[in-house]
């Protein structure tokens, strides 16, 4: 995942008019996501991935990376309220929107070593 591609993920269609810093926020964010999915992974190195696994850690991705981007927002982890006024927070595992991606991948998937 990018920096770019998490930037669009997040900002959607209000990127015009997101906050000029949030572009190089998402570059950030992405590196450390990206990192933090290739170590819970724990593959051997030269481990190649099918094109199944690797569409799938990139969703994974973008929704840690969305989850992590929030956080700047609500550092105290309330993301917001619902209707009836109970507050929505945010996970305390900030690798938990991508966790079943991961332990499915972290063994399966793999279409070799190198």
């Amino acid at each position: 995942m990018t920096g770019p591609e998490l930037y669009a993920y997040v900002a959607g269609s209000t990127a015009g008019h997101a906050p000029a810093d949030l572009a190089p926020w998402a570059d950030e964010v992405a590196l450390a996501v990206n990192a933090a999915v290739n170590h819970a992974l724990d593959l051997p190195d030269g481990t190649l991935l099918s094109a199944e696994a690797l569409a799938d850690l990139h969703v994974a991705a973008l929704a840690i990376g969305a989850e992590r981007m929030k956080r700047r927002e609500a550092p105290f982890g309330i993301a917001g309220f619902d209707v009836s006024g109970g507050a929505v927070r945010l996970s305390a595992d900030d690798l938990a929107a991508g966790r079943v991606a991961i332990a499915r991948w972290a063994t399966y998937g793999t279409v070799g070593v190198g």
